[in-house]
């Protein structure tokens, strides 16, 4: 949902994401966005249980990126 969300511009324009976020399930994934592709996979690592997320883009709405972002996808795009 996330990665449908960059890609409708839902936050403004987004040229570039990656990052590493926690799943449902307890485990985390690894996601890379551009214009042109988007792609996820289980992220294999030990990590802190923190979001890292990188957005490159113009005109992002930062706040609500933030906001949805912290919710783990808990809120509707």
């Amino acid at each position: 949902a996330m990665l449908q969300g960059l890609a409708d511009q839902k936050f403004g324009y987004v040229l570039r994401a990656k990052g590493i976020v926690p799943s449902v399930d307890g485990g985390d994934w690894h996601f890379d966005y551009t214009v042109s592709k988007q792609s996820y996979e289980r992220y294999q690592q030990k990590q802190e249980k923190q979001n890292r997320i990188i957005v490159i883009g113009s005109g992002l709405n930062k706040r609500a990126l933030r906001k949805y972002i912290y919710s783990f996808g808990e809120n509707e795009l």
